[in-house]
Formats: C-alpha cells, sequence, structure tokens
C-alpha cells in the first residue's frame, strides 16, 4: 500500500507560480507557459508519495531548518 502525504501550496507559491506562468506567456508564448505549469504541478502531485524527494531551498539552511514534517492522509 502507498503511503500518501497531503501536500500544502502557500499562497507565496502559489502567487510565484502563477507569476512565472505569466511571465512565459508574455515573453514566450502560452503553450510553453501552459508546459511548465503542467511540469510543475505534476512535480508537486509527486511529493503526495515521495515527499524527501525534493531538494530543500537554500534559506532553509540559512534559518538552520532541517528537518521537514510529513504528515500522512488518513484514509
Amino acid at each position: 500500500m502507498t503511503v500518501k502525504y497531503r501536500v500544502e501550496i502557500v499562497d507565496i507559491a502559489s502567487k510565484d507560480i502563477h507569476q512565472i506562468y505569466q511571465y512565459i506567456k508574455k515573453y514566450d508564448c502560452i503553450e510553453n507557459a501552459r508546459y511548465v505549469f503542467n511540469q510543475l504541478r505534476e512535480t508537486i502531485k509527486k511529493l503526495e508519495i515521495l515527499p524527501q524527494s525534493c531538494s530543500h531551498p537554500y534559506e532553509f539552511y540559512e534559518w538552520n531548518v532541517y528537518t521537514f514534517s510529513y504528515n500522512k492522509i488518513k484514509g
């Protein structure tokens, strides 16, 4: 049985993703913006099954954050 974890996208991350989409749409094309958005979405979905596969942001080390909490979804 595969354990699934709940992945939450905080507001600032959601805003960043939207801004990335808008930037690519404006300076490249909508197809590439959609492609990048879909790839990001699929990568985020994979974190539900393999949360430890994500890289740790550099800022976390600056803030001395070395552990992450992964919560199992009940169900």
